[in-house]
């Protein structure tokens, strides 16, 4: 009889509501600490990632770069001719426009 009023009371002990409560806040305590663990392994990897990434980028800029720099582009006799050309039908176009504004101005005055 004593060891079925022991046997009783231990029972009523552990399923008392301040007892469950007590082992679900440990057990969300538990689940918290493994989603922090996971998720600062997850940080550290993107970190990583990131900083290889950094890393691969300035790589390709310095070798772009050093492509760019061995690039030499000849300026064939041709072509500065059509640049100059155009550059000096730019300044003939823009010469006509300052006479035909001046023109106006002057017209405007009469």
């Amino acid at each position: 009889a004593l060891e079925d009023l022991v046997s009783a009371h231990q029972e009523e002990r552990a399923n008392s509501p301040g007892r469950q409560a007590v082992h679900k806040l440990t057990s969300a305590t538990d689940e918290l600490q493994e989603k922090i663990l996971r998720l600062e392994e997850q940080l550290r990897q993107a970190r990583l990632a990131e900083k290889k990434a950094k890393e691969e980028a300035a790589e390709a800029l310095r070798r772009a770069e050093e492509a760019a720099a061995n690039v030499k582009v000849p300026e064939s006799e041709p072509a500065k001719k059509v640049v100059e050309r155009n550059n000096n039908g730019q300044v003939e176009a823009l010469k006509r426009k300052v006479k035909e504004q001046e023109e106006e101005i002057e017209a405007l005055k009469k």
